[in-house]
């Protein structure tokens, strides 16, 4: 700074020259005919005159007083490490680590939990200092609360469709009890089908087939408590209500699944080719929807006798509409 100061020399005047003999200062500018944009004109120095960091000692910065001065005159020449570009989060500095994943032998998500494992105490050995997990790890962490609002709403839709088709508050509950069932069908389905396959882990994809799921398995217990109403019409008792209920729902409940199931099957073990996507899409359908079916003619059957027990236990509240004729 001494010797560039004999000079007349400022930083802003080392620096202005550097950036105009490495980038290059736009003097001016054209049009060419056949085109519509201008192009800017660009000096700067010849590739050969700045290949090593030695060449830029031999840059001339021009004196106040008009002489030109080598830049190895005035600077002395020290390598230091430095950063390309500085980050900020949270208007914190902070450095970002990129990595990818296979999404065979790991995905973002098992990554991240090793990774919160293995530097949980960063912070104490290092004060001051946070650890921030994103990336895709924090895009499926927000698409699990996303998808948690969805379901949220999605069942209470189906309730209030269902309440006002069966004026009734208990046996919208019946209804979508399946919905349970199919969530224990999908959990069992991945792990079943991760012991032999790798890539059927829980996913943002899963999770869409869990929503679908809460709208597709309602429909064969909403057939079969429909039907169950419409026998306890006709004047026959609860049991013998399910009973012929079961019966004859039994078929078009077993055929529409396994139409479904079989549909998809392909798709979900990948036999003509596994997806990441669609394959454990599939597969939470299948196997949630093939348990919940299954599951529907054995335990809805019951917790509706057991809502007409509880019923008869309690004289005091008012009796389901479709209860009075038994």
């Amino acid at each position: 700074e001494n010797r560039a100061s004999i000079h007349g020399l400022t930083f802003q005047d080392v620096g202005f020259a550097l950036t105009a003999a490495n980038e290059g200062l736009i003097s001016s500018s054209f049009r060419p005919p056949d085109q519509s944009d201008d192009i800017d004109i660009r000096v700067l120095l010849e590739q050969d005159d700045r290949d090593s960091i030695r060449d830029l000692m031999d840059i001339e910065v021009r004196a106040r007083d008009g002489y030109l001065v080598q830049l190895g005159d005035v600077a002395d020449l020290e390598l230091e490490r430095g950063y390309q570009r500085l980050y900020h989060y949270g208007a914190q500095r902070a450095v970002v680590v990129y990595a990818d994943v296979d999404g065979e032998n790991a995905t973002s998500v098992s990554v991240n939990n090793l990774m919160q494992d293995t530097f949980s105490d960063i912070p104490n050995r290092y004060p001051g200092v946070d650890l921030v997990f994103g990336g895709e790890f924090q895009a499926t962490d927000d698409a699990f609360a996303d998808m948690g609002r969805a379901f949220l709403l999605a069942a209470l839709a189906i309730y209030a469709i269902l309440a006002a088709q069966f004026r009734s508050y208990a046996q919208p509950a019946i209804v979508m009890s399946v919905i349970v069932f199919s969530f224990i069908g999908v959990t069992f389905g991945l792990y079943l089908l991760s012991l032999v396959w790798s890539g059927y882990a829980l996913s943002m994809y899963v999770l869409y087939a869990i929503v679908g799921l809460a709208g597709i398995v309602v429909n064969d217990s909403l057939v079969l408590i429909d039907f169950i109403n419409k026998e306890r019409e006709r004047g026959l008792s609860s049991v013998d209500a399910v009973m012929s209920g079961c019966e004859k729902r039994f078929r078009p409940i077993f055929l529409t699944t396994v139409t479904t199931v079989m549909g998809l099957a392909p798709m979900a073990i990948g036999l003509s080719g596994y997806s990441t996507v669609f394959s454990p899409f599939a597969a939470s359908i299948v196997f949630g929807l093939g348990v919940a079916s299954l599951l529907t003619l054995y335990v809805v059957p019951m917790l509706y006798l057991t809502l007409e027990d509880v019923q008869g236990l309690l004289p005091g509240q008012p009796a389901d509409p479709t209860s009075d004729s038994s």
